[in-house]
C-alpha cells in the first residue's frame, strides 16, 4: 500500500517542495506550549468536545 503519491529522495528536493507553499510557522511561545505537559484534565476536556453527544 502506497501512502504517498510522491516519495522524496533527498533533502534538497524536500526543500524545493516546501518552498512552494506558504506554510504557517510556530513562534517560540507556540513551540513551548506544544512541548508542554498535557494534563489529564486537558485531555478530558478536549475529548469531551469531540465526542458525539450520544456517547
Amino acid at each position: 500500500m502506497q501512502l504517498y503519491a510522491n516519495k522524496m529522495e533527498n533533502l534538497e528536493e524536500m526543500d524545493k517542495f516546501l518552498e512552494r507553499y506558504n506554510l504557517p510557522r510556530l513562534n517560540q511561545d507556540e513551540i513551548e506550549k506544544m512541548n508542554g505537559q498535557i494534563t489529564s484534565t486537558k485531555m478530558e476536556t478536549r475529548t469531551l468536545k469531540i465526542l458525539p453527544e450520544n456517547c
